[in-house]
């Protein structure tokens, strides 16, 4: 192996060192999103009724 006049640049090895200690950007998380529902679908609380007659009633 040779050592290059590059490997003993401080100011090189000290931005090598930076860009490695920089933590990559954590993407942001994407929104919750229900689908609409279909009446006729089994109801998501698992009582075993339909949904439109279970919590998607109208009060």
């Amino acid at each position: 192996m040779t050592v290059s006049e590059e490997d003993y640049d401080l100011e090189a090895v000290n931005r090598r060192l930076a860009a490695l200690a920089q933590p990559e950007p954590v993407p942001a998380p994407k929104p919750f999103f229900i689908p609409p529902r279909n009446p006729a679908d089994p109801c998501p609380c698992r009582s075993g009724k339909r949904y439109r007659q279970c919590c998607g009633r109208r009060r």
